[in-house]
């Protein structure tokens, strides 16, 4: 990974954390890392995966009806990024 999509990668981390707290986190004072297993510990559910996911697409402009994700792309915050990072690629490629 370049520079320069090092900085990205870590700019996309930083910006699903942050909403992640703000919208998830309100009441659930948790350090949330990189790794912490958003799924296991409860913190994202079936309706704050779709919201997150509707934040995603129209912060990356991502079509999740063309991307491979399953519930795997959401265990932690690492793994979300790593499927917005791909795919955003895959679509400059286009």
């Amino acid at each position: 990974m370049n520079n320069r999509d090092h900085e990205l990668y870590n700019s996309i981390r930083k910006t699903i954390q942050e909403y992640i707290e703000e919208k998830f986190l309100e009441n659930n004072p948790v350090e949330l890392t990189y790794e912490y297993h958003l799924l296991e510990n409860g913190i994202i559910d079936s309706l704050s995966m779709m919201n997150l996911i509707l934040f995603i697409e129209d912060k990356y402009k991502l079509d999740f009806y063309k991307i491979e994700a399953n519930r795997d792309s959401f265990q932690n915050i690492n793994t979300i990024a790593d499927l917005i990072s791909n795919n955003m690629k895959e679509e400059i490629k286009m």
